[in-house]
């Protein structure tokens, strides 16, 4: 009996599954399943009413059993006519399962009712034309809600899918719902069924949800953005419990249905949301220095999971999606409070803030840490790999490639709104002491934000974007445009010309200030657009130069005006610059330039800035234009001295104009011709001495020096004539001071001897004979102070000849001889010169060219006579107490006789020498005895072994310094016999 069931069954069903079925005959048979009643009462005491709930034993009903054949007859039935008549009544049925106690009997029933709805409405050819009220879509919703059966679901949502393409005003009433139990479950399954229901969802009601907002709001895109916002918090909120390798595939699927991914900002701000408010539990304790030094080194395995993720998410969008992205992105920051306490800019503002992260319901600390990520983000998403990539192969294609993107209008948005944004945090940062450390990296964010940008796009696009920029209202905008520009100009990026010069005209516009603003903004501005004109010049000025010329001339229109000193100092750079690159094109501008620039130097000398500027522009130009200096070279050279002179701050001003004035003096010694360079010298020494400023002689002598080394430098008589001239300080001004003429000569000196280092002996030799001439042979007895200037001057020459002046030495000699007696206090009433000061000044420099001569004798300069000469008077100079006596003879005094002894080799003048000294050690003066001992052993010092014959001699003049009445003395010979002894090796105590 149970195969004959068995058989009448299968043969029934094949039969109702090739036959065609009128739905109006079928449709009692779910009208008896919805209105068949076995029911159980359940009382609520609460509200004292009766519930009647249907119970298991309905289903075991023959309306039920019969009921449940047809639908599974339906759900895959081909030849349905009439289907949409059943569809309310299948409907029916579906709501009495829902009010089952029990789901889990009727779950087979309920998707047999879905499948069989479906499939009725797949069989109606035109279902616009059906009731709206007809597909009840709350039942369907409901199915979903109460079940837990994974198949429930899928056969619900394919239904609303397919809904959702015919009927989407029904969908859309419910599609939170929807998405919501999509989130709580379907999600986070891992089987291909449930993907291909969830892309289904995705594909058919993604679009209604976009589409269905234009006929019912104001402001459909605000509207739509709602939406999107809501389905969207349903993914990022279950984004960490999908299997990881549907993550990206899921999103991009999403977004990509959303508008071809032009609500990726969207999903990006409810990420940041997402990760402010539930952070990885692994970088709670420093998520933000992580964070911060992740996202800056690139390292995206350091980088937080759910942000990793929307890097990710974000590479799989074009350049254009990428860059709107950061500008919305951007905005969106604009529409917060700085504050969580401050109010919104608008409500507008507020209701957009609210759809992605509920500013009422976070901490304040949250809410900063949301914008900060929203910044770092930008700045990691710019700098990306690929980013860069797409920036650099956009950048690679010719303007009329079909791939070419044209981003410049969204790259000046982009910018704006940075800048604008820029402001408002630099504003926070001066203001903020509380949360200081946090407005200044947001600021140091932005920057950030601004540099990527400029590094990245095309030049062309960016000449564009400042061009636009620069008519901005906004002075600050305009300034950090040009900061912008400046640094790319710096970085030596390559730019078309065409495309420079394009920014030509409104910078120079800024540069004079056309619009006559007075306000400290509009004057950054105009330092900031010379700086750009310096660099301009400095790029493409020798390519153009009638457009520079015609600007040279505005700026010089612009320099004969007052400012205030940055704004001059910068314009003197500017001007400077266009000179440099323009040479001979300015020698028009220079007889008006020169003059007021170099007036800058004595009208402005406490203001560094201006200093700083000047020196600068004057570097520029004497070295670039060196050939025409000669009209402006005297005052140049005086103005120089005398700043170079001044005590300058150790500031980095300070530091910068030191440096600055050594370049500036090494080009003017080396690069102005030496012919030009040696009268304008002479004329500007001659002001300096009239003007008393003898320190700034010094750097005039000091560039005269060096110019000596250049390869210009030609010697020639007027060379000699200024420093015959120079030399005679000393008598023509002796009335300055010893302190002033000390100066000044030792600058003369300085510049004589590297003059001399250059010469050759056939020039040498007659020059020095001049001076010698000049020195000894004046008529005048007042000219008696050369000797003084020209022994100084020997005694450095000397030192810096070495060997060559012994050479030239012969001539002296005498002279050295009678000076060394005629300044002797103890033989003379009348001593050289009238005034002991001016004798110990002599005495010292001759014993230092002597000295020099000695210690230099390769050339058995020491003869026979000249040593006779010299003995006597060198000797007596341990006894010659002039002022700065002890000084001296330790000084020159002593090294000068020991010197003496060793450039002779007889033993006999040895001898005679030694005695001579030995006899001073007699002296009635203690100091001259004991300056005596000292030499004595410098002596025995020098001639080592060779003293031996010298020593029986020396013995008793030794014992009798033993017992010298002066405790002074006694100690000091005691000490040189113990040093004479280890010297010679052998105790002389014996000779006692």
């Amino acid at each position: 009996m149970t195969l004959r069931m068995m058989t009448f069954s299968f043969v029934s069903r094949e039969f109702v599954k090739k036959i065609s079925l009128d739905c109006k005959i079928d449709r009692t048979i779910p009208e008896g399943m919805a209105s068949g009643e076995v029911k159980q009462n359940t009382t609520t005491t609460k509200k004292r009413r009766t519930v009647e709930l249907p119970t298991v034993d309905l289903l075991n009903t023959k309306e039920w059993k019969l009921g449940i054949a047809t639908l599974e007859s339906i759900e895959h039935k081909k030849k349905l006519d009439n289907a949409q008549v059943l569809i309310p009544y299948i409907f029916q049925v579906l709501k009495k399962c829902l009010q089952f106690d029990e789901q889990i009997y009727v779950e087979y029933i309920k998707q047999l009712c879905l499948t069989s709805i479906h499939n009725c409405y797949l069989k109606v050819d035109n279902v616009n034309e059906l009731g709206a009220n007809l597909f009840d879509i709350d039942a369907v919703v409901e199915s979903i809600r109460t079940s837990k059966n994974p198949q429930t679901h899928h056969q619900a949502l394919l239904l609303l899918s397919y809904i959702a393409s015919v009927l989407p005003d029904q969908v859309l009433k419910k599609f939170m719902p929807i998405f919501t139990f999509m989130g709580n479950s379907i999600l986070r399954l891992d089987d291909a069924y449930s993907l291909q229901i969830i892309n289904k969802v995705i594909e058919n009601v993604v679009p209604v949800i976009l589409t269905a907002s234009d006929n019912k709001s104001n402001n459909p895109a605000h509207a739509t953005e709602g939406n999107v916002v809501e389905v969207l918090r349903v993914f990022t909120d279950a984004i960490m419990d999908i299997p990881d390798h549907r993550r990206i595939y899921l999103l991009e699927k999403l977004l990509t249905t959303l508008n071809n991914g032009h609500y990726l900002y969207v999903f990006l701000e409810l990420m940041f949301e997402r990760h402010v408010l539930h952070p990885e539990p692994v970088l709670e304790v420093n998520t933000v220095k992580r964070y911060n030094k992740d996202l800056k080194s690139q390292h995206a395995s350091g980088m937080p999971k759910r942000l990793k993720l929307a890097l990710h998410v974000c590479s799989k969008y074009p350049l254009n999606i990428l860059v709107e992205s950061c500008y919305k992105l951007v905005q969106f920051l604009q529409l917060m409070p700085q504050e969580k306490e401050e109010r919104f800019p608008s409500e507008e503002a507020r209701r957009r803030v609210q759809r992605v992260i509920k500013v009422d319901k976070i901490t304040p600390k949250q809410f900063r840490h949301y914008k900060y990520t929203l910044l770092m983000f930008t700045s990691s998403l710019l700098s990306s790999h690929n980013t860069v990539a797409l920036i650099t192969k956009n950048n690679e294609y010719p303007p009329t490639h079909p791939s070419k993107l044209n981003l410049d209008e969204m790259f000046k948005n982009t910018i704006e709104e940075i800048l604008k944004y820029t402001q408002v945090v630099t504003k926070q940062a001066d203001v903020s002491s509380a949360q200081s450390k946090y407005w200044a990296g947001m600021l140091v964010q932005c920057y950030d934000i601004l540099d990527k940008i400029n590094a990245l796009i095309d030049s062309t696009v960016f000449v564009n974007v400042i061009r636009k920029l620069l008519k901005h209202k906004t002075l600050s905008l305009r300034k950090r445009c040009l900061d912008m520009l400046n640094w790319r100009l710096q970085q030596k990026h390559i730019f078309q010309q065409e495309d420079l010069l394009k920014l030509v005209k409104p910078l120079v516009s800024l540069a004079v200030n056309s619009e006559q603003v007075t306000s400290i903004e509009a004057q950054l501005n105009q330092q900031t657009a010379l700086i750009s004109l310096k660099l301009f010049v400095r790029t493409i000025g020798e390519e153009h130069t009638d457009i520079f010329i015609d600007i040279v001339n505005q700026l010089m229109e612009v320099f004969e005006k007052q400012h205030e000193p940055p704004v001059t100092a910068s314009l003197i750079l500017c001007i400077a610059e266009m000179c440099s690159v323009l040479k001979a094109h300015t020698l028009t501008i220079l007889p008006t330039f020169m003059p007021k620039l170099i007036s800058c130097l004595s009208c402005h000398q406490s203001c560094d800035v201006i200093t700083l500027g000047v020196v600068s522009s004057l570097l520029k130009v004497v070295e670039h234009l060196s050939m025409f200096m000669s009209p402006y070279l005297m005052d140049i050279l005086a103005e120089v001295c005398v700043l170079d002179t001044a005590s300058w701050s150790d500031t980095s001003k300070g530091v910068a104009i030191r440096t600055k004035l050594g370049y500036l003096k090494s080009k003017l010694a080396n690069d102005i011709p030496g012919r030009v360079l040696m009268s304008s010298v002479a004329a500007c020494y001659a002001r300096l001495i009239a003007s008393k400023n003898y320190q700034a002689t010094t750097t005039l002598l000091h560039i005269l020096g060096d110019s000596f080394s250049s390869s210009g430098f030609l010697y020639n008589n007027e060379v000699t004539d200024f420093f015959i001239n120079a030399l005679d300080f000393r008598v023509v001004h002796s009335d300055v001071g010893e302190d002033n003429i000390s100066i000044v000569e030792a600058s003369v000196i300085s510049a004589f001897v590297k003059l001399v280092l250059k010469l050759s002996e056939s020039n040498f030799k007659p020059l020095f004979n001049k001076l010698y001439d000049w020195a000894f042979r004046a008529s005048n007895e007042m000219y008696k102070d050369r000797v003084i200037t020209f022994f100084i001057l020997t005694s450095h020459v000397a030192e810096a000849l070495k060997s060559l002046f012994v050479l030239f030495a012969g001539v002296i000699v005498k002279d050295c001889s009678v000076i060394l007696d005629k300044t002797q206090v103890a033989k003379h009433a009348e001593l050289y010169l009238p005034e002991k000061e001016k004798n110990a000044i002599l005495l010292d420099a001759v014993l230092a060219t002597l000295l020099s001569i000695f210690t230099h004798d390769v050339h058995q300069f020491m003869t026979k006579e000249r040593f006779n000469l010299l003995m006597q008077h060198l000797v007596d100079q341990l006894e010659n107490k002039l002022p700065d006596y002890e000084s001296r003879c330790r000084r020159l005094v002593q090294p000068c006789i020991v010197q003496f002894a060793a450039s002779s080799s007889d033993d006999l003048q040895w001898k005679n020498l030694n005695y001579e000294i030995l006899l001073k050690t007699r002296d009635n003066d203690s100091y001259v005895r004991l300056m005596s001992l000292e030499c004595v052993l410098l002596l025995a010092t020098k001639l080592g072994d060779n003293f031996l014959p010298l020593l029986p001699e020396t013995v008793p003049f030794l014992a009798e310094l033993l017992e010298d009445e002066n405790e002074h003395v006694e100690k000091a010979c005691h000490k040189v016999v113990q040093e004479m002894e280890q010297l010679l090796g052998e105790p002389i105590s014996k000779y006692f």
